[in-house]
């Protein structure tokens, strides 16, 4: 038995072939230019994505006082009278690198050199513009009638441990001073009354 294909059924084959082939051809020319595209970003400068630097722990930097926030003022002469308590509050900012401040009023430091009081601040950052400043405060007790210095030392803890305890690292120190007339005249205002250090100034 034979089979006759006709001509219009073998050109529908061939017709549906050349369909097919060429909706794959297109696929593969529309992947084709899809990597093209890609290869060529990946090779734009401006595409390189670079690894993120290493991390780095912020160095640690000495206590820095901002001097005209300073309370009592450094530029007047404290009047006080014995039993007195004299509150201070000094605005600090540091590099910390997690280590928190210790800081040490003495009276006639380099003279007497007696301890009255201290204080702390927990560690921070500079960038930290909302710290609190330090504040402490003295009850002026056992001191005689006249002048004297008060100084202020902040350094950090591993710096300055106890009030007598060596500085074991001088650069990371920032101090503070005071004059303080005790019982005195008042008629003698800010006049310094027997005051063996004033000849050294109010900042050495």
């Amino acid at each position: 038995m034979r089979f006759w294909i006709s001509s219009s059924a073998s050109a529908a084959t061939r017709l549906s072939q050349r369909r097919s082939f060429f909706r794959v051809s297109g696929r593969f020319l529309r992947l084709a230019r899809l990597s093209l595209v890609a290869a060529g970003l990946s090779m734009l400068p401006g595409c390189l994505i670079d690894d993120p630097p290493p991390y780095q722990e912020p160095q640690q930097t000495p206590p820095r006082i901002s001097y005209p926030n300073v309370l009592p003022l450094l530029s007047e002469v404290i009047v006080a009278r014995a039993g007195d308590t004299l509150a201070f509050s000094v605005p600090v900012s540091s590099e910390d690198a997690g280590e928190g401040l210790n800081a040490f009023l003495f009276r006639d430091y380099l003279s007497d050199v007696i301890y009255l009081a201290s204080g702390t601040l927990e560690p921070s950052t500079l960038e930290d513009t909302q710290r609190l400043p330090l504040q402490f405060s003295w009850r002026v007790t056992g001191v005689p009638a006249g002048c004297h210095r008060l100084t202020l030392r902040i350094g950090h803890v591993s710096s300055l441990r106890t009030p007598s305890f060596p500085v074991s690292k001088p650069a990371d120190l920032a101090e503070a001073y005071w004059w303080m007339n005790l019982d005195v005249d008042p008629a003698l205002g800010n006049t310094l009354v027997k005051c063996p250090l004033a000849s050294m100034g109010s900042r050495p």
